[in-house]
């Protein structure tokens, strides 16, 4: 299990077995609407470092554009089950894409993930 470090009102998270460095925030008492927003940046940036596009994405996990869309858009929850066929096809973590937990995911991906999660957090979401 990773380490949790608690910072005022935010826990942090880091998977130190894979060698990333960087922390993934998520306040203690956030809401549906913000957690739908940063699961979809977590989706987001998957779908980046995998190189597909969102119909690609979408085609390959069995849901339809639309849906996969308004889930990056933090719009609605993402369907369980696509998630889990996201985790079976690509080594993508259900803890990565729900909790913010790089740990457990391929070393190959969580390092693509990292830069374009900076990159998100500097354009403000």
């Amino acid at each position: 299990m990773s380490p949790i470090v608690t910072s005022g009102n935010t826990k942090k998270w880091r998977a130190p077995q894979d060698g990333v460095s960087q922390f993934v925030s998520m306040p203690q008492d956030m809401d549906k609407p913000d957690a739908m927003r940063v699961i979809g940046q977590r989706l987001r940036a998957t779908r980046e470092a995998l190189g597909l596009t969102q119909e690609q994405l979408a085609l390959s996990i069995g849901v339809t554009r639309t849906a996969y869309t308004n889930w990056e858009r933090g719009d609605r929850m993402p369907d369980p089950l696509a998630v889990v066929r996201l985790a079976d096809r690509y080594g993508v973590t259900l803890d990565w894409i729900y909790r913010g937990q790089l740990g457990g995911m391929p070393h190959s991906l969580a390092t693509k993930i990292e830069p374009l999660l900076s990159r998100s957090s500097q354009a403000g979401g």
